[in-house]
């Protein structure tokens, strides 16, 4: 946005008026202005679905919760983890369950349970997308699996009923 400011030919190009002060002044149209609250809103009902979290149905949550993870941390992220990177992890977000389990926190403890899987759900997709064997990924290496939402949903059911 301060590149805009600083070239107000291209503000004038959208229409936009430029007062003294700096303030810049945009006509939208109405059908435009409508079409964008209806992006926001529905990006916003987005953004609640996947960062908030849920308890009620195991997979279900495992499934948006990894998904947040990666929406959190990013892909890149999880690539350059090493098995022991992701073993830790694991262990650290099932020490806070436990913790919640003693301080008797149960909405806590279901949480960080589900928390604990979606680091798990998240492993499985790394060592799956791993060539090299060696725990950490290159960019190169990541092709995303057909039909899987997050990168373990179907999988994690085919792979209970072939008794994986």
């Amino acid at each position: 946005m301060n590149e805009l400011l600083t070239r107000p030919e291209l503000l004038r190009q959208w229409g936009a008026d430029i007062c003294p002060e700096g303030a810049v002044t945009v006509t939208i149209p109405a059908g435009m202005m409508r079409a964008l609250v209806i992006d926001a809103q529905a990006a916003h009902e987005l953004h609640a679905l996947v960062n908030n979290p849920q308890t009620a149905d195991f997979l279900e949550a495992v499934r948006a919760e990894a998904a947040h993870q990666v929406q959190r941390w990013g892909e890149a992220h999880d690539r350059n983890k090493s098995a022991e990177n992701w073993f830790w992890l694991v262990g650290y977000l099932s020490g806070k369950c436990l913790r919640a389990c003693i301080d008797g926190d149960k909405a806590k403890a279901l949480h960080h349970t589900i928390s604990s899987a979606a680091a798990l759900c998240n492993w499985w997709k790394a060592i799956q997308a791993d060539t090299t064997g060696a725990g950490i990924g290159a960019d190169d290496d990541i092709k995303p699996a057909a039909g899987e939402p997050f990168g373990c949903g179907e999988s994690l059911e085919t792979s209970e009923r072939e008794g994986a």
